[in-house]
């Protein structure tokens, strides 16, 4: 009897410790699937901020263009 009473408790004390580790391993998992959520979110917004950069610089150099052409200082140069 008091055999299968210890038995009893270590094995309730193993799943104690089984749910433990389950539990960390899952709070583990969720903040790495967390963290790689915040990179991509993070790399996204890089590339948005690239993007609007480069359309900037290239309306910039449109109007400096459209300009040019305006008031006649655009003056193709060919054979350069």
């Amino acid at each position: 009897m008091q055999l299968d009473t210890t038995i009893d408790q270590r094995r309730r004390e193993i799943e104690n410790v089984s749910g433990d580790i389950n539990g960390e391993r899952e709070q583990n998992d969720n903040m790495k699937n967390a963290y790689k959520r915040h990179q991509l979110d993070l790399l996204a917004m890089k590339l948005e901020k690239s993007k609007n950069t480069f359309e900037l610089v290239r309306a910039q150099n449109l109007s400096k263009r459209y300009d040019e052409v305006s008031t006649n200082r655009f003056r193709p140069q060919y054979g350069e």
